[in-house]
């Protein structure tokens, strides 16, 4: 039953979608097809991302070594329609088989993350992606959150360290999220993505455009 619930699990190693209606559910699904060459942002956004999942893989030995702790937290900043949530996408195909990954819907964000950051333990490496994280943590000094939620997230980002976990959370507005959230030892990195310049419009354009007739004029 321990191999079952840890190094055996038949979820460890796949893409997992949490919800939560009465209580945390975790079922198997697809990620859509999609990889870094065919997102055009800026490289430093890559180099960045990287930067934290080497310390979860590559550099995990070394950092559990120096007692620095191998978990991370990564946060995608940037208005609608900026790349985000295909980026997020992209991390998950190139982390799965060797990661779990878990995309965590609003529903469970609200009422089960502790759980979620509870059964990740048992997966071996782990990555958990939370979209529009200010729908779940938002600022102590707006209304529309649950202070019990941003309690049980601060407690969950904490708890164990040392466990190989990355979080990979978004948001459009770095500035709605409580501070607590947002500090360093949480998220290791805040990564503000803009519109595209005029060059990367192009490029947009060109490669979504060139099939069709007269997308060169």
């Amino acid at each position: 039953m321990d191999d079952a619930d840890g190094a055996k699990s038949v979820f460890r190693g796949r893409a997992l979608g949490a919800s939560s209606a009465n209580g945390l559910t975790l079922e198997p699904i697809e990620l859509p097809a999609v990889a870094r060459a065919s997102v055009i942002v800026p490289d430093e956004v890559w180099a960045e991302i990287d930067l934290n999942v080497a310390s979860v893989t590559v550099h995990r030995q070394l950092m559990e070594q120096l007692g620095l702790g191998v978990r991370r937290g990564v946060l995608l900043a940037g208005p609608p329609g900026v790349g985000k949530t295909v980026i997020s996408q992209v991390i998950s195909n190139e982390l799965v088989g060797e990661f779990t990954v878990i995309n965590v819907d609003a529903r469970a964000g609200q009422s089960a993350l502790s759980d979620v950051y509870k059964e990740s333990r048992s997966f071996g490496p782990t990555l958990i992606v939370i979209e529009d994280i200010d729908l779940i943590v938002d600022s102590r000094r707006n209304r529309h959150g649950a202070p019990s939620v941003l309690s049980e997230f601060l407690a969950a980002m904490d708890a164990h360290p040392m466990a190989p976990l990355l979080t990979l959370a978004s948001t459009n507005d770095v500035s709605t999220l409580d501070a607590a959230a947002v500090r360093s030892a949480r998220f290791d990195s805040i990564i503000e993505i803009g519109y595209p310049s005029r060059e990367a419009a192009a490029r947009i354009l060109s490669r979504y455009l060139g099939g069709i007739p007269g997308a060169r004029r």
